[in-house]
């Protein structure tokens, strides 16, 4: 099982956002064209395609053929990363799997890659940011 630490996750996310910190994610355009979009960890050419979803293929987490790929979809950064701890494939520590989760967020709220990144590392609370 592969183990992530708080620092290896921003160093990885640092890595994925290097020249695109003014990258505003679009969510995938649904199938059906009268629903809403949805965000998702890869695009329909199996492309990463969230911040997460850059992060799950960097590491080797996830791939757009992975079976668990489409059981993920949907699911947010925590939910994802539980599913993985629970199946033996990663853990990571709360402060890990928090700036996951809080970069997501901002994310999904229509804010540049970087400035997401900036926001989850300086949050000091799992529950800051959440704006629900």
């Amino acid at each position: 099982m592969r183990k992530f630490t708080y620092e290896d996750v921003v160093l990885t996310l640092k890595e994925i956002i290097n020249g695109d910190e003014d990258y505003v994610y679009e969510q995938t355009p649904p199938f059906d064209p009268w629903a809403d979009p949805q965000c998702s960890y890869f695009d329909y050419e199996g492309r990463p395609s969230c911040l997460v979803g850059h992060f799950f293929a960097r590491t080797g987490l996830l791939t757009a053929d992975s079976p668990l790929r489409r059981t993920l979809e949907g699911d947010n950064a925590t939910q994802a990363i539980s599913v993985m701890a629970d199946r033996g494939i990663a853990e990571f520590t709360e402060e890990a799997a928090n700036v996951l989760w809080r970069a997501q967020i901002h994310q999904d709220e229509g804010k540049p890659w970087g400035f997401a990144l900036e926001a989850a590392i300086s949050c000091p609370s799992p529950l800051a940011g959440n704006h629900d």
